[in-house]
């Protein structure tokens, strides 16, 4: 009977050693599984968002123009041409081809008290009186109803602030809904506003870029090396009578109709 006893007691001292050692096994292995789980996961996130270099559109500098008693030079996105000449904003872009959206309107107007100039000291406060002159116009009902608020931003050698904000425009002699993203720079104490406009719902990622590359292509950070030597343009005039496209003016983005 003592003997039968023993040979239990070492049967469960076997056991016990066999669940032991698996125990140990598993906690050797399970911290490998998670480390690979959790850099499977890193791996995964770092690649979305690994785009830190923007892409933007190529600009045509054979399409350089001096505007605004030649304050700046603009130029147009490759493949993209200009519209006829209008007093309701500096130069307006279209697609090439059939595709008249979205467009890209260049307009200027005088930049908010104080901000002559914007640098790394006040570019936060200029964001933020932008952000604040646009909430006097988008709020209903006390919700703001701009599609992305002002945010600051670096536009080539400048600084500058950029948001997207609903407006309506004349499609067919009726009213339509737009979407508009613009990007705001204040260059030799004017401020000028680039903006794309497309129906609502229609303005992609490509028309936001291609304003973008615009902005900062007058900003001074040019996306193409200019041609040397090359004479730029000046405002053209034009014979036949320009589309109207009402000003939107980039300090107050008033909900004016635009021609999309």
């Amino acid at each position: 009977m003592y003997e039968i006893i023993r040979f239990l007691l070492r049967l469960k001292r076997a056991r016990a050693a066999k669940v032991l050692c698996c125990l140990l096994l598993l906690s050797l292995v399970m911290p490998v599984l998670g480390c690979s789980g959790g850099s499977g996961k890193k791996s995964k996130k770092s690649s979305a968002s690994t785009g830190t270099n923007e892409k933007l559109p190529r600009i045509n500098h054979d399409t350089d123009l001096e505007v605004d008693e030649k304050r700046v030079v603009v130029a147009a996105p490759a493949g993209w041409t200009r519209s006829p000449r209008s007093k309701d904003y500096l130069v307006r872009y279209q697609p090439g081809g059939k595709k008249t959206y979205p467009s890209i309107v260049l307009t200027v107007s005088e930049p908010p008290a104080g901000f002559a100039e914007i640098t790394a000291e006040n570019h936060a406060q200029f964001a933020a009186t932008i952000a604040a002159d646009l909430a006097a116009t988008f709020t209903q009902n006390g919700k703001n109803t701009l599609l992305k608020q002002p945010t600051a931003l670096p536009l080539g050698s400048h600084l500058g602030v950029s948001w997207s904000a609903p407006g309506m425009a004349k499609v067919g002699g009726l009213s339509e809904p737009i979407d508009r993203v613009l990007y705001a720079v204040v260059i030799g104490e004017r401020m000028y506003t680039v903006e794309a406009r497309a129906p609502k719902g229609k303005l992609d990622d490509a028309g936001r870029a291609a304003a973008k590359a615009v902005a900062m292509a007058m900003a001074g950070a040019n996306t193409d090396t200019p041609a040397a030597a090359k004479p730029v343009d000046t405002e053209p005039v034009d014979t036949e009578p320009a589309k109207t496209e009402p000003t939107a003016d980039p300090q107050t983005a008033t909900r004016q109709a635009a021609q999309p």
